[in-house]
């Protein structure tokens, strides 16, 4: 009695664990999916730098001084420096004009 009790305990506790172990495994992305995410990660950081352009019609934040160098990111000029560690930034130009280079 008792090894029959424990054969049909031991079998039900292996049945409840591998129906969790498919839920859990549908639950989640494959490793392809998470492989295919990490990838396009690393393209996007890994885009080309873009020189800083006192004409370009959007706000930039440039590498270097005098909005030379690299543009480093479109924030905005107190985040410039803070976030982005900028040395110069520039509004978008307007109608024309070139904008105003100025240390952020």
């Amino acid at each position: 009695m008792k090894l029959r009790y424990s054969l049909a305990l031991i079998l039900g506790i292996s049945l409840f664990n591998s129906g969790h172990a498919r839920v859990a495994q549908e639950g989640t992305p494959s490793s392809t999916a998470k492989t295919v995410q990490l990838a396009d990660k690393q393209e996007k950081e890994k885009a080309p730098l873009v020189a800083c352009d006192v004409n370009a019609d959007v706000q930039q934040c440039c590498s270097a001084a005098k909005c030379g160098g690299n543009v480093l990111s479109n924030r905005d000029r107190h985040n410039c420096k803070v976030k982005s560690g900028g040395k110069s930034w520039h509004p978008a130009a307007r109608g024309g004009e070139p904008a105003v280079c100025v240390r952020p």
